[in-house]
């Protein structure tokens, strides 16, 4: 059932369709599979007659996570250059690094990962930004020993 779009009330029952997808502004008319109830039963009775069914009483152990990701340093020559920048404006959130970094998502997201691991920054708190645990000290500390 389409509500509020021009076409509905033409369609022809049977599998005929309006279909929009969310690159076009209005839906189309498609032509589906139609299965009528009686199908539907003759396949479910065939699939049940092919032998009984097993069910597992107890669920699968499901392995624990192995703990913080070890990301290394050297994956990611612009992570000394983010940490300057967290440092520096007191706050760290993605999109600022992206600014400021002129990098993508995935990258920016992955710099903030790693210096949470690192416990130079907080925890994800929604949509503000990430509290800088560390000082100017910590830079001045630890430069020498990522870019080494």
């Amino acid at each position: 059932t389409i509500l509020d779009a021009p076409g509905a009330e033409k369609l022809m029952g049977r599998g005929d369709m309006l279909y929009q997808p969310v690159d076009l502004p209005k839906p189309i008319r498609m032509q589906g599979a139609f299965v009528t109830e009686e199908e539907i039963e003759r396949v479910t009775e065939f699939i049940k007659g092919q032998g009984r069914a097993s069910y597992m009483d107890v669920l699968p152990a499901v392995e624990e996570d192995e703990g913080p990701t070890d990301y290394n340093d050297a994956d990611d020559e612009l992570f000394m250059e983010a940490v300057r920048q967290v440092v520096n404006s007191g706050q760290a959130s993605i999109s600022m690094l992206q600014r400021r970094l002129k990098v993508g998502y995935a990258r920016a997201a992955r710099l903030v990962d790693m210096m949470e691991e690192r416990g130079i920054v907080g925890p994800f708190e929604g949509s503000r930004a990430r509290e800088v645990l560390v000082g100017p000290e910590y830079l001045e500390d630890q430069e020498t020993e990522f870019e080494g």
